[in-house]
């Protein structure tokens, strides 16, 4: 009902009459600026809640403005004249009074509200009330994180099957040495917001962020790279019969990572009726010292494989005499400063065309920043982003929602998009350009007599500019130029309601494809490029014990390209990594939250207390995320094997709010 839902939203505004009321006894006020005067210099020194069913807000509400209608002195009416109240209000209120001693059906009670309830009072105490509590309003608050991670692996051995059916490959390897990882990570921000008055609010921004990264590992791999028999019928059936590739692979590095990143942002709010005006502006120093020693020597059968693109010579004829190499090698020592300055003013506004409801935003954004490395002469940059969205509600039957949106995007580049495959540092690489075009529809409707809502988004983005980078392993390698073009087209759907009542689940679905050009050599798969995804989150609980719940939580999606070695061709490595599946199903129960009230002694120690157990990848399906790249010396070609995934994991949790 729309009393109700006007009480819970002015729930200051009704403490306010419900203390008036207590008091009013003891005093002469006859103003609500008399009223808010007191209450001004107790509301923060008293805790004062209310809570009531429907019928005792009534009734409290009719018991008070009767009694001060009524009362012999006239203060009430006094108060009511002087505050332009009539009597309609009062009359309003015991109508619904009167509706609900009688059980009035739902759209009589509807009707009394629209038709006769005129809250004179409410919207003008509310004014008032905002004017005392919003005034010149400081809140300063802090938000700090330090997080120390220590890594020590120590691989045994590995063997995994990959291949097809028919050609089935399997990489048997044995590991020594170790790998010693150190991250150091710390994080402070202050944030000041300053109510200026009903209409403008400012804010300002300070933090501090800094890590410190070790990666140092020595590991020696003996490898061993065979065909498997494919035969069913034969003896041997499942078993390496030929090696098509003995060798070792020592890999070394000593890298560390030390980067200071500091800001500071200025932003101002201005709000008036239906229109919301934003800027800000921003000042960020990144101040990274960066060392990077890696190489790797491959083995195979006492002879050391030369580096990829070495000079050929004439052998057996000629004998080699350069100098012993190993198969990749990166050295470099970089300190890099950069200068960031960036701001955006956007403009909002909400109205109506005709009886349309309609939204609309435009803005910009800009940013300057220059990169300082290794002594090279500073090199300056500068963007400007423009963009703009429109939405309407249309005044159907049918609750929908359409929206478009566009404008031109930049991705200013961080460190490593500006360190290349062998670590030089390149202060020129620039901004990656897209332009995007959105179209959206929101459609929420009723089935089976519970909410739900369908969200659709078509999307297209065309990338200049673009830096161009390869997955190895788990570590993205950029090219730190922008030699490439690309693009990206795709649609999502989702789905989400109440399939059980009081419980949200959605399905969701998305198709997308996007490529791109380097060096005009024609268009190939980008490593985002995953065609199909497909969630679905389903929640229930015990219709007897609505306090045990569960979820199952289903997704599929298609393969991504599997990455290519750094320092390799990456229109020779087209190959896609398998569908990634998983189901996971959890189970948890709730002791006490808002709707449940402690039951034992214990308990009321805790707003909130769950308690439960969740099964990841309950079918222990193995997903790969990436590839390691195994070399085979005969035929020098480079196998991608995939990593997996951590399989079925058993997890627990516990919940709990004071």
């Amino acid at each position: 009902m729309r009393i109700i839902t006007i009480y819970i939203y002015h729930k200051n505004i009704m403490e306010l009459i419900f203390n008036w009321n207590n008091n009013s006894i003891y005093n002469n006020y006859k103003t609500i600026e008399e009223v808010i005067k007191e209450w001004k210099q107790t509301y923060y020194l008293e805790e004062w809640r209310f809570e009531s069913e429907e019928q005792a807000m009534i009734n409290g509400m009719y018991n008070l403005f009767n009694s001060e209608w009524n009362d012999g002195k006239k203060r009430g009416q006094d108060f009511l004249e002087e505050n332009e109240i009539d009597y309609k209000l009062i009359k309003a209120i015991e109508d619904v009074y009167i509706c609900y001693e009688k059980e009035c059906e739902y759209d009589v009670k509807i009707d009394l509200m629209e038709d006769k309830l005129d809250f004179i009072f409410l919207q003008h105490a509310e004014k008032e009330l905002k004017n005392v509590i919003t005034e010149h309003k400081l809140n300063v608050d802090f938000l700090g994180n330090f997080s120390l991670n220590n890594y020590n692996y120590t691989p045994i051995s590995r063997r995994t099957r990959f291949g097809t059916l028919v050609d089935p490959i399997e990489l048997i390897v044995f590991y020594s040495g170790q790998e010693k990882d150190k991250y150091i990570t710390s994080f402070g921000a202050f944030k000041a917001d300053y109510k200026l008055n009903d209409e403008i609010t400012l804010n300002a921004t300070a933090s501090l962020h800094t890590t410190q990264e070790e990666e140092y590992f020595d590991i020696l791999a003996s490898y061993n790279l065979g065909e498997v028999n494919s035969n069913l019928g034969s003896e041997n059936f499942g078993q390496v019969e030929f090696s098509t590739g003995i060798g070792s692979q020592l890999n070394h590095a000593r890298n560390d990572l030390d980067a200071l990143i500091t800001n500071l942002q200025l932003k101002g709010i201005y709000k008036k009726d239906n229109n919301l005006l934003e800027a800000g502006i921003k000042y960020q120093l990144e101040d990274i010292k960066d060392r990077i020693i890696e190489w790797e020597v491959i083995d195979s059968v006492g002879f050391a494989i030369r580096p990829p693109h070495h000079s050929i010579n004439n052998q057996p004829y000629d004998l080699y005499r350069g100098a012993l190499q190993p198969f990749q090698s990166i050295r470099a020592t970089n300190n890099v400063t950069i200068n960031r300055i960036s701001g955006f003013v956007q403009y909002s506004r909400k109205d109506f065309w005709n009886e349309h409801q309609i939204w609309y935003n435009a803005g910009m954004r800009f940013q300057n920043w220059s990169v300082k490395a290794n002594g090279i002469a500073s090199e300056s940059h500068f963007i400007f982003s423009p963009r703009v969205q429109f939405a309407i509600k249309p005044d159907w039957e049918k609750d929908m929602l359409f929206l478009i949106s566009g404008g031109l995007y930049y991705q200013p580049p961080f460190y490593k998009e500006l360190k290349d495959n062998l670590g030089g540092i390149h202060p020129g690489v620039k901004a990656q350009q897209s332009i995007h075009a959105v179209i959206g529809n929101d459609y929420s409707f009723t089935l089976w007599e519970r909410p739900f809502k369908l969200t659709t988004e078509f999307y297209y983005k065309h990338l200049s500019n673009v830096n161009p980078y390869t997955v190895d392993n788990v570590r993205i390698r950029y090219q730190a130029k922008n030699n490439a073009t690309a693009y990206a087209i795709g649609i999502d759907i989702r789905l989400n309601g109440e399939f059980v009542p009081g419980n949200e689940s959605w399905i969701s679905l998305g198709l997308l494809k996007t490529q791109e050009n380097i060096d005009g050599k024609g268009y190939i798969d980008r490593p985002t490029d995953q065609r199909f995804k497909l969630g679905i989150l389903f929640q229930d609980y015990v219709p007897n014990l609505p306090d045990l719940k569960a979820y199952l939580n289903l997704v599929y999606n298609s393969g991504v390209p599997g990455g290519s070695p750094s320092y390799a061709d990456v229109y020779k490595f087209q190959s896609r990594l398998s569908a990634y599946k998983r189901a996971d199903l959890g189970v948890s129960y709730v002791f006490v939250d808002k709707n449940k009230k402690a039951t034992s002694s214990w308990l009321r120690n805790f707003k909130e207390l769950t308690a439960g157990l969740e099964l990841f990848n309950l079918f222990d399906i193995n997903n790969s995320i990436t590839n390691t790249w195994v070399r085979d010396v005969y035929s020098k070609t480079m196998y991608g094997i995939p990593n997996y995934m951590t399989g079925r994991v058993l997890n627990f949790k516990i919940g709990m709010q004071f």
